[in-house]
């Protein structure tokens, strides 16, 4: 009700789909297989349909609760050596494989629209590559909501300092930073407080990160944002970002000459509201900073400051003048300033980013995003529509900025060239920008049953074909009268169709590919 979102991780599948022993040390599973170990699933086995279904059960039953969870992660830590708490560790095919599973049983059970979170490595860097390749084949990128990691490195526990890289996903997917902590001693000083100023700020600024989290909320150590029930500075640090940048923000540019002075800023998509941030690091002096407002301006703003003395503590208004003003912020601390902008030009066309045109395969689901930005303060509403499409293409709103567009290319449509035109046009003067780009779809080649096994009553067929169709698998004893065993759902390729039938497994069987 007061605007959180909620993400779930799961720490192990369970002990039934894993293998004891690791896959990046020499460590075997303890605690009856749950704490360790790596996991089993591939392509489309039983193993991966199980434990998709396992986890979209969870997502629905969270709906059933009141909770829509916003994202849900594949796996906490995948590559961590851990067999003291509940661990299991992947790999990116893994990682790749699975995503079509699971993206398929959300759909299943309702829940389609909770995006998928991967790898969480534990390391921002993901040293095993564990996202590339579901980030490297479009198909599944698509179904690919969030991608993040972990920031635990080497010298994390005495204060790292070492800039973080920005992650460059493929379809424009948010980028996390899902877990971070300093895991020894016991530090609730300013001085703490502004190291993890500074690393929100180099997440926000330099690896363009959306989304900054930390451990925990308490602990004796640490480890958590409370120490023991006494509030670390570090507590209210945070708080001078996420009390005042709500989801749906977004970061507009701010620069400062000085170096001890941090500084970003944000504007809220669906009202007038902005912030700006600045951590002064320097221990000694304070920085008398002057802020010059481009394209908006306000009345006046107002300080919220946590210093050695002060823990998000709201300061009296500072008028703005002439879209100017200038604060003394204090050494070592960290200052939000709040305010509503106002309008200071008339009213401006929105403009659409570019889109590149796009090539699939029959069957996979294209996702592009069309964003748009509106340089009005305050900023119009603005509407999407298609001028073009392909037939069954559809645009759904993200946001106040962003329209997804879909379409799931039928058989029909192989070897052809879609074009696509998207416009937006504000409520302002309904002025309207337009974006085009074409959607070329591959060619397609029939699927191939290249083995048969009959055995104990059922027959097994290993199919290979195109990737990103679905395959629906007839019977038939006369090959006359057909029926419709199953349908898969857009299966990796190759892989294996069981069809139980003890009465009479030896019939006539075929594939067709659809939509």
């Amino acid at each position: 009700a007061r605007g959180a979102r909620v993400w779930s991780t799961p720490w192990t599948p369970a002990a039934g789909f894993k293998s004891l022993n690791d896959i990046y040390d020499t460590n075997t599973a303890t605690g009856g297989g749950i704490d360790g170990g790596s996991y089993l699933g591939s392509g489309n086995n039983a193993t991966n349909q199980a434990y998709a279904s396992q986890l979209a059960n969870y997502v629905y039953s969270m709906k059933q609760l009141g909770i829509n969870l916003y994202a849900i992660s594949i796996q906490n830590e995948p590559d961590a050596n851990v067999t003291s708490y509940e661990a299991c560790q992947w790999t990116g095919a893994q990682f790749h494989d699975f995503v079509t599973n699971l993206y398929a049983a959300l759909v299943a059970k309702g829940v389609g629209s909770t995006k998928i979170m991967l790898p969480e490595s534990e390391n921002w860097t993901d040293p095993h590559n564990l996202a590339g390749p579901s980030l490297s084949d479009p198909a599944v990128a698509a179904e690919v909501g969030i991608v993040a990691d972990h920031d635990y490195v080497p010298d994390n526990s005495v204060g790292d300092q070492t800039v973080p890289a920005q992650i460059v996903t493929p379809s424009g997917q948010p980028t996390w930073e899902t877990e971070v902590a300093l895991l020894s001693g016991s530090d609730s000083s300013i001085a703490n407080g502004v190291y993890w100023g500074r690393r929100i700020y180099q997440y926000m600024t330099q690896a363009q990160a959306n989304a900054y989290h930390y451990w925990w909320l308490t602990a004796s150590d640490n480890g958590g944002l409370i120490v023991s029930g006494v509030p670390a500075k570090r507590l209210f640090v945070f708080g001078q970002y996420s009390r005042f940048v709500r989801p749906d923000f977004y970061r507009i540019d701010a620069t400062s000459s000085q170096p001890s002075a941090l500084i970003s800023a944000y504007r809220a998509t669906n009202s007038t509201a902005f912030a700006i941030v600045m951590v002064n690091t320097n221990a000694g002096t304070d920085v008398i900073q002057t802020f010059n407002l481009t394209g908006f301006s306000a009345a006046s703003v107002t300080p919220w400051i946590t210093s050695a003395s002060l823990s998000l503590a709201p300061q009296s208004p500072v008028n703005v003048t002439n879209a100017s003003f200038t604060y003394d912020v204090p050494a070592m601390s960290v200052v939000t300033f709040v305010g509503q902008g106002n309008v200071v030009q008339g009213n401006t066309p929105p403009v659409l980013a570019p889109v590149a045109d796009q090539t699939i395969n029959v069957g996979q689901t294209l996702l592009v995003t069309n964003v748009a930005t509106d340089p009005n303060v305050p900023p119009n509403t603005l509407t999407f529509s298609l001028l073009n499409q392909p037939t069954g293409a559809t645009l759904t709103s993200l946001n106040a900025t962003n329209d997804l567009f879909t379409w799931r290319a039928p058989v029909s449509q192989a070897s052809t060239t879609n074009l696509v035109m998207v416009v937006v046009t504000d409520n302002g003067t309904s002025l309207s920008d337009t974006n085009s780009f074409n959607v070329y779809v591959n060619s397609v080649t029939n699927p191939v049953i290249s083995s048969v096994n009959l055995s104990g009553g059922q027959v097994s067929l290993t199919v290979n074909g195109p990737q990103g169709p679905d395959y629906t698998l007839w019977t038939s004893t006369n090959l006359m009268d057909w029926q419709t065993l199953f349908t898969t759902n857009s299966p990796p390729v190759p892989f294996t169709v069981t069809a139980t039938n003890s009465a009479d497994p030896a019939r006539f069987y075929r594939l067709q590919i659809g939509p």
